[in-house]
This record gives C-alpha cells, structure tokens and sequence, in this order.
C-alpha cells in the first residue's frame, strides 16, 4: 500500500484545521454585521422590539426622511475618508486573482455598508459579512505555511458564502455560492469545504437566526398552480438578474470614486 508523504498529510491537516476556524470566524462575522445592522436601525429609527416595518412604520415624519439622508451622508464621509488612505478592490476578482487581501480597509467598507443599509438603503445587506468573512479567515489562517495557493483561493471562497449563509440562515445556499459562483467548480475538497465552513458558520449564526431563515419554502399555503407559476417565471427572472447585473458593470466606473462629491451624493440619494 502506498504511503501518504508527510508533507501532503500535513498539507491536509492544515487545509482541515483551516476550514473549521473559517466556518467560525464566517459565523462571528455573520452575527457582528446582524447586531451592528440591528443597532442602525433602532438607532436610526428610535424603536426598542418588533421588526423593522413596524419601527419605521412608528417612528415620525421627520426620522423617516432625515434618517437615511444622515446615515447615507455618514457612510460616504467614511468611503471618502477610506478611499483617500487605502484601495477597496472588488472582492471576487482578488480572490480569483489571488491578490493580498486588504483585510483593514475590507472591514471598515464592510461596516460602512451595514450603515448605508441599517439607515435605509434596501439592497447590500449580503455585501457586508462575504468581506468580513473573507478578511477574517485571511488574518486567522496566514500563519499556516503549508497550504497552497489553490487552498487559500478555497477557504477565502468559502468565507464568503459561509458569512452569507449565517445571515440568512441558510447553509447550502451559501455552499453552493461559495462552489459554484465564487469557484465555479464541483470539485470535491471546494465542495466539502464550502459545506463544513457554511454550516459552522450557520450554527454560530443560529445564536441570532434561531436556524429560522428569511424565506421558507415550501410553506403550506403552497399549491401546485402557485408551483407551476414559479417555475414559469423562473426564466425571466434570470434574464432580468442577467440584465441587472450588466447594467451594473456597465455603470460602475472604473477608478473608485475618491472625491467629496461621494458625501452629498449618497446623502442625497438617502433623501
């Protein structure tokens, strides 16, 4: 029987040990952008239990308008001051191209994003805790010598699904981002890897999810009409996702944004 070199085992065990403290770190990620989340919006809001339509649904007139105005303006004060100091690189594309990973400047736009959108903005919720995730496992692992190129593009790619899986409570869904749209492969250590760290991930979230995802399916309500409609709209519902995010290629400048203009920009879209 052949032997295992001492050196691929020790690869292994190392790749093992490194999955395991991405999961984690993803779920402490996870839980740190839901409670900062949580914090923006009482806070913006000025409401102490219930969800957040029946908070803003309370909250007067002027909160509802001067609040997202503020929170926007805030958060492009922070890119302004950010993208002044350090680069914020798209995090697909440095992980694909296995760049060093600006785990400072990644965190700060990660909460920075969690204030735009506790203060009101409706898309971006997701962005936050991938780059949390990813900056984390990046600081955790790089003391583990032995893991390849190829082993850290895979745990990076899996802390960016596990830290979305956490947040929504939903473990496969963020295996199969991690596999499929971060890695584009179905190969065996990726996929094993992007169960083990989204599920890790998930059961730290669950402190705060209580393992109850945003969206169930199926649901009792459902019929097979409903069903057949589903899979109907299916198609067209790619080919907008497909629309809109070419649309946001193509609006997306190339050099970041680094001027003032970001503060009353984002303030009065906030407006």
């Amino acid at each position: 029987m052949p032997r295992v070199p001492a050196a691929s085992s020790g690869r292994n065990v190392d790749f093992f040990c490194a999955v395991v403290i991405v999961g984690l770190l993803a779920g402490v990620a996870g839980l740190s952008t839901t409670f900062v989340l949580r914090f923006v919006e009482h806070l913006t809001y000025n409401y102490g239990f219930g969800t957040l339509l029946a908070g803003v649904a309370g909250s007067s007139p002027v909160r509802r308008v001067l609040g997202p105005m503020v929170g926007a303006g805030l958060a492009g004060l922070g890119w302004w001051i950010l993208r002044r100091r350090a680069d914020v690189p798209p995090l697909a594309g440095t992980i694909a191209r296995h760049d060093s990973i600006p785990r400072l400047s990644w965190s700060i736009d990660a909460m920075l994003q969690v204030l735009l959108v506790g203060s009101g903005a409706s898309l971006g919720r997701e962005g936050a805790p991938r780059q949390l995730a990813a900056a984390l496992g990046d600081f955790a692992t790089g003391w583990l010598k032995r893991l390849s190129v190829r082993d850290r593009e895979i745990l990076l790619a899996c802390a960016t699904g596990a830290g979305l899986g956490a947040v929504y409570a939903v473990p496969l869904a963020g295996a199969l981002f991690s596999a499929r749209i971060m890695l584009n492969t179905w190969h065996p250590r990726a996929l094993g890897a992007a169960v083990l760290t989204s599920s890790l991930a998930v059961a730290i979230g669950s402190a705060d999810t209580r393992d109850q995802p945003n969206l169930n399916w199926p649901i009792g309500e459902s019929t097979y009409l409903l069903t057949a409609h589903g899979l109907l709209l299916a198609p067209f519902a790619l080919a907008v996702g497909l629309a809109f995010n070419r649309l946001m290629e193509a609006a997306r400048p190339a050099p970041q944004i680094r001027s003032w203009v970001l503060i009353p920009g984002l303030a009065g879209a906030g407006w």
